[in-house]
């Protein structure tokens, strides 16, 4: 039992590695064309360009509706479905690419502001066509995660070169969506391709039978997915509407910035739900180990980035925006890294209860968030701008943790508010080095994180067994690659 354990902490490990080095390398071209729309488009017109991808990523999910979660974990459980999962899959989310694009124009027959986008939402929402192609799933529930980490690679430096080419003035925003649906298709082909090398041909699975135990399983999901999207983008949309497009290019540009972490974070949860959803059945205390864990490293690494990009803000956005022209973004986005303490507590737990198959519980509870984002957002925007936006989506987040806390106690006990408090205590001594040492800012969060490291040992929230164990598990990794 122990040496599957390792293996599987390994092939975690490996593609933890595939994932972090293709998002070091993504992250520094999104980095350069966000800098390069965010000046070349203006505020403004950097408004309407987020304001566009916000609103028809809506759609995209209508198109996925959970489909993905229920595929991984089908696969994960039995690996010998894939071909007709996908088979089933792609004719089944094109029936959906229609749906979703109709829903996405009508709104235009009774919005004046959705009509003066007239031909640019077309251009936008024209990468829905695309989407039912998409196969990530094959790859997350087989644990390849090398080959879609290639993609992500090689995706966002094709963007930037045709961004730095065809984008050059405020009008050409046209030509930004039409660079953004082109990369979308790019990605989903050079999938499809994979997956036809690697596991060879598949059939399409014309079988409603099939398609109806998919929604059955899916359609939940699809609805958790899309309020939860509507609950950390649904902002930008009521900002649109309650103030201008200067505004959203304002909290876009402070949402874009945090979203570059949220990220980082993010390959940890892709990771690990095919593990999860694998163990629950087979083995719970595999479930239990590999969750607490999960847990675990989330509440440290979310607090001590959380306080290191609190106090390196300033430095940090000046990387992706003139701050001159994007200053009012600096304190929104502080207050938006407060959500992250925590984001990143629900996000294991949602992703503990899909394992469980505790849908409609979470579907309550992103319902319940969302209607308090709504309401906060419309009583605080017109108020406070962009600031009440940024304070409505931490409470929002808040709101939700002793929700996440109570019905996943039902599944399983977990320590949260002993890990919570010692990552706090932990943080704020790397904090105050943070603050008070005028040394370069890089070299700061370096040592600021070796000095949370320390602290966490000496109180014990980690234990140097535990340190030891992963430097030697990434160290096998390195070997075996």
């Amino acid at each position: 039992m122990k040496k599957i354990k390792l293996n599987e902490l390994q092939r975690f490990l490996k593609n933890f590695f595939f994932k972090i080095l293709s998002l070091l390398i993504a992250t520094l071209f999104n980095i350069l064309l966000i800098r390069h729309y965010s000046e070349v488009l203006l505020v403004d017109g950097f408004g309407r360009y987020n304001f566009l991808i916000t609103y028809t990523t809506y759609f995209h999910l209508i198109i996925t509706l959970g489909l993905d979660v229920v595929a991984v974990r089908e696969i994960s459980i039995d690996a010998d479905k894939m071909k007709v999962i996908l088979g089933a899959m792609i004719p089944l989310r094109f029936i959906l690419a229609a749906v979703a694009f109709l829903g996405m124009m009508l709104p235009m027959i009774f919005s004046s502001q959705l009509r003066d986008y007239g031909l640019l939402l077309v251009v936008f929402g024209s990468s829905i066509v695309f989407i039912p192609l998409s196969c990530q799933y094959v790859f997350d529930a087989y644990k390849r995660l090398e080959y879609p980490s290639l993609i992500s690679v090689i995706t966002p430096i094709i963007i930037y070169a045709c961004a730095k080419i065809f984008v050059n003035h405020p009008d050409d925003i046209f030509a930004a969506g039409l660079i953004n649906t082109g990369s979308i298709a790019f990605i989903v082909f050079m999938q499809a391709g994979f997956v036809v090398k690697l596991y060879g041909g598949f059939s399409f699975v014309l079988d409603p039978h099939i398609w109806k135990r998919l929604l059955k399983s899916g359609i939940i999901i699809g609805f958790i997915q899309i309020t939860g999207t509507m609950l950390h983008y649904f902002n930008i949309i009521l900002i649109e509407f309650l103030l201008d497009n200067t505004a959203v290019g304002l909290f876009s540009a402070a949402y874009r910035a945090m979203f570059m972490i949220i990220m980082l974070m993010g390959i940890f949860h892709n990771l690990m739900n095919p593990i999860l959803f694998g163990n629950y059945k087979k083995s719970f205390a595999d479930f239990r180990n590999y969750f607490n864990k999960y847990l675990k490293f989330m509440i440290f690494f979310s607090y001590g980035v959380t306080v290191i990009f609190i106090i390196l803000a300033e430095y940090y956005l000046n990387i992706f925006y003139d701050l001159t022209k994007y200053h009012d973004s600096l304190l929104c986005f502080r207050i938006l890294m407060l959500s992250l303490l925590f984001m990143t507590i629900n996000s294991p737990l949602h992703s503990g209860m899909l394992a469980a198959h505790r849908e409609k519980t979470l579907l309550s509870i992103i319902i319940f968030q969302f209607v308090v984002n709504v309401i906060g957002n419309v009583i605080l925007i017109p108020r406070y701008g962009i600031i009440g936006s940024s304070v409505a989506t931490v409470l929002t987040e808040a709101i939700g943790l002793p929700f996440y806390i109570y019905y996943f106690n039902k599944i399983m006990p977990v320590r949260i508010v002993k890990n919570s408090i010692i990552a706090i205590l932990s943080a704020i001594p790397m904090g105050l080095f943070l603050f008070f040492t005028p040394i370069h800012y890089m070299l700061r969060g370096i040592i600021g994180t070796g000095i949370m490291i320390l602290f966490a040992v000496i109180l014990r929230g980690y234990t140097i067994d535990e340190i030891l164990n992963i430097k030697n598990s990434l160290f096998s990794v390195a070997k075996r690659r």
